[in-house]
């Protein structure tokens, strides 16, 4: 926890940078000032992860809704872009989900010409005493410009970890500490994240750390990875056995579990090899849910039946095999299915389908939904989740079931808490950040991560680390 005294001294600087490991408390420090301030504070960090992360935090100590309205830069931007598009020269018809980059860019250049109006300033400094910017070490150049211009007319106080600063925005050039604009501050940090769950591993970390700092100035790392027990188990790539490791933190009754990887790939690849336990960990702008929901809305008659199966398969296994009487007779448009007995009670589902009637496709959803893991083992369910609700949604307002999606998964009054949601889940460094889990499995066996990225990997864990590597690794910055 902060002290007050460090509370007050950051609250009276016009601008504030504090830089903070992981795991030493950079949220609840956050909440602290929040806590202090007099007056409604802006918090903004990068991603919705990051979003219910610090609510979640608020809520625990008890801060009042309106002492703060914490939301991410892309969704603060946006909205006064698309409030006042004339004034922030922002196209209202760039699409997100076909130009992401172009899009991205606009609203930000957008806010930037948006700050000139003394209007917008003037409605800003009424409604907000300040801003709080978390991650910042995620911000490109760009960003980094919009808050030094905020903090021009409102005090900006910002946290942030170069080491952890793994976001690639292409040419976009992340900020340079070395030359960031505000005070740095220094504040007293402790290893809270392993206080009660296993400071053995909390000093390992900061041990980690301390040998990884060289990065920062653009030298790599030679790291030897060495088992120790409670801590760090170390397997090289012969010796690895995934159904051990499972077997072993099985045994172990950890609360959660992440698997970390590379690639999109091998994460999936995880998911597929031990479905029903493993979940697959999607990116908040999912592609394989708009591209299936736009194929489902375009699909007629058997066709769309074909789609949702090929969905279906996408999201759990069996399937085809279980499924395999069905999906001849669509794929040859024969919509006689009265000589199928295997799961006969699908005859009616799939003629509704084929008869372009939506209601049935709910209906068929619900038949997956209650033979959940028997036979169907799903690896892929907040996929197949958020369909359903897409469905749903359009069946209820009368949408397309893509427009449906794209609502379900970017309006913030549709987001759901996806903190920790599955006991098993097998993410990336990317998706995984800000978020903290009881062990932790970090597969090096294709490629090695960079430091930032290994870091960022070691300090989701909790309580105990798996690593499958080389003994020798050389870490890149």
């Amino acid at each position: 926890m902060m002290e007050q005294s460090e509370a007050n001294v950051i609250l009276s600087k016009q601008n504030a940078a504090i830089i903070a490991p992981a795991g030493h408390g950079k949220t609840e420090m956050v909440a602290d000032i929040v806590s202090c301030s007099i007056g409604k504070q802006l918090v903004i960090t990068h991603t919705n992860a990051g979003v219910e992360s610090l609510k979640k935090r608020f809520l625990k100590k008890n801060i009042k809704k309106n002492l703060s309205n914490i939301t991410t830069i892309a969704s603060y931007c946006m909205r006064w872009c698309n409030a006042y598009p004339n004034n922030a020269k922002f196209d209202i018809s760039l699409d997100p989900h076909k130009d992401a980059k172009i899009y991205y860019l606009s609203i930000y250049n957008g806010m930037l010409n948006l700050l000139d109006y003394e209007f917008v300033r003037t409605i800003i400094k009424s409604t907000y005493c300040g801003v709080i910017v978390d991650e910042y070490q995620d911000c490109t150049d760009l960003q980094h410009r919009i808050f030094l211009k905020l903090n021009t007319f409102m005090r900006v106080i910002i946290f942030g970890d170069p080491l952890q600063a793994i976001f690639s925005f292409g040419r976009e050039k992340c900020i340079d500490w070395n030359n960031i604009g505000y005070e740095i501050i220094n504040i007293r940090t402790e290893p809270w994240r392993w206080i009660n769950t296993n400071q053995e591993l909390g000093s390992y970390l900061s041990d980690i750390r301390i040998k990884l700092l060289p990065i920062l100035n653009q030298k790599n790392v030679f790291l030897n990875l060495n088992s120790i027990s409670g801590v760090i188990t170390h397997y090289t790539p012969d010796e690895y056995n995934e159904y051990k490791i499972f077997n072993e933190i099985q045994k172990m009754k950890y609360n959660d579990v992440l698997y970390l990887t590379k690639w999109e790939r091998e994460q999936l690849e995880v998911c597929k090899s031990m479905p029903g336990i493993f979940q697959f960990d999607e990116l908040q702008d999912c592609k394989d849910l708009y591209n299936y929901a736009a194929d489902i809305d375009n699909a007629k008659g058997t066709q769309k039946a074909i789609v949702l199966l090929e969905f279906l398969a996408a999201c759990c296994t069996s399937v085809n095999t279980e499924l395999a009487s069905y999906i001849n007779h669509l794929r040859e448009k024969n919509t006689n299915f009265s000589r199928i007995s295997k799961y006969c009670e699908l005859t009616p589902i799939f003629a509704g389908i084929c008869d372009n009637d939506i209601s049935y496709i709910v209906n068929l959803f619900e038949w997956f939904k209650n033979h959940k893991n028997n036979p169907f083992k799903f690896y892929r369910l907040e996929l197949f989740n958020e369909m359903f609700r897409s469905i749903n949604y359009a069946i209820s307002n009368d949408l397309d079931i893509y427009q449906s999606s794209v609502l379900i998964r970017n309006n913030p009054e549709f987001q759901r808490n996806r903190l920790n949601q599955f006991k098993y889940l097998s993410s990336r460094t990317l998706l995984s950040k800000g978020l903290e889990f009881d062990c932790v499995i970090i597969d090096m066996r294709r490629e090695i991560l960079n430091a930032r990225e290994f870091y960022v990997a070691m300090t989701r864990a909790k309580r105990m680390i798996y690593v499958i590597s080389p003994d020798i690794i050389i870490l890149k910055p």
